[in-house]
């Protein structure tokens, strides 16, 4: 009686932890979904003349990111009906790798690099300097390495039951992306609050784009680490599956999270379609400045002379007396 019990509950912890991974991965990628509504709202405000090739370059990023997000969600449910309609009743079915291999390490990995490189981009445009933007860049195409080599690592070997082979891989993907996400945290809050005028409304624009930045690095790092955790101490079961399946929606809902932020922020006003409030973003009202150095919407502000730092209505920052290039 008592060898039944462990067999259901050695059965439960190997199930339970990916099917709760998977219904997190939904809420999240539902989300994402309304995220990138309000995201492409933004952008249908912007005129066709204002659509530069930049902000298209950010739109089919962003586009992208979410169609690759659902097609990872999609292979993370066929591995559900694998193990638990397909295959039910099977316990041997339990410990076959199916697309685990693609869907976990190897496309979360492309994700969270993807994020992280455009933040880097974002740092180089505020800053100005190399360095910074290059060591995130370097780190995160380091740990997406690690990621895609732990991927087909576990497809090779085809069992479940041989993943602690790749905790070291494991290890240093998550500790990197915690750290690269960390670094871009720090970075662009310090360049953002270089940005500060003294005038209350715009510092508020720019109070309020630190706490996101600060909030999602520490959310996404996080997770990161406790992924590790998880893997390292509990590895008989798949309790890391939960935090492995929220991490790359997290990272791209982090994306969409700053980036609207910054459009509604241009914008100086609330949608009546947009219900900002449930990504705790509170819009204030436009303010153009034209001999200072930061304008909300550069498009709208008219002066005697332009701007160096601009936050444009798509979310991107841009420069015209510095010589840094928006993006």
């Amino acid at each position: 009686m008592s060898v039944a019990r462990n067999e259901d509950a050695s059965i439960a912890m190997l199930t339970g932890p990916h099917l709760l991974g998977m219904f997190l991965a939904w809420w999240l990628l539902g989300i994402l979904t309304m995220q990138a509504y309000l995201f492409d709202l933004g952008h249908s405000s912007v005129s066709s003349d204002r659509d530069t090739g930049p902000r298209r370059r950010v739109r089919w990023f962003v586009f992208g990111l979410v169609a690759f997000e659902w097609l990872q969600t999609a292979l993370v449910t066929y591995d559900a009906f694998h193990w638990f309609v397909y295959n039910w009743g099977n316990d041997d079915a339990l410990n076959d790798v199916s697309l685990i291999w693609l869907n976990v390490p190897l496309m979360s990995s492309v994700i969270s690099c993807s994020v992280q490189i455009f933040f880097a981009w974002q740092i180089r445009t505020l800053s100005g300097s190399c360095w910074v933007p290059g060591l995130v860049t370097v780190i995160a195409v380091a740990h997406a390495c690690t990621g895609i080599v732990s991927g087909i690592k576990v497809r090779v070997m085809g069992s479940l039951s041989e993943l602690d082979s790749t905790s070291g891989l494991v290890t240093f993907t998550h500790i990197a992306e915690a750290v690269t996400d960390i670094i871009i945290s720090l970075a662009m809050s310090y360049h953002l609050l270089g940005l500060k005028t003294g005038i209350r409304s715009t510092d508020n624009h720019i109070s309020r784009l630190v706490l996101i930045f600060m909030e999602t690095g520490i959310i996404t790092s996080t997770v990161a680490v406790l992924d590790v955790i998880f893997f390292s101490v509990f590895p008989p079961n798949t309790i890391h599956d939960v935090t492995s399946l929220m991490l790359p929606k997290l990272y791209t809902n982090a994306l969409l999270a700053v980036l609207n932020n910054r459009v509604l922020t241009s914008q100086g006003r609330r949608p009546r379609s947009m219900v900002s409030t449930s990504f705790g973003i509170t819009p204030a009202s436009t303010d153009c400045l034209p001999n200072s150095r930061i304008c909300v919407d550069h498009l709208a502000c008219q002066g005697p002379s332009k701007p160096e730092i601009q936050l444009s209505g798509s979310g991107l920052y841009t420069s015209t007396n510095t010589g840094i290039s928006g993006i």
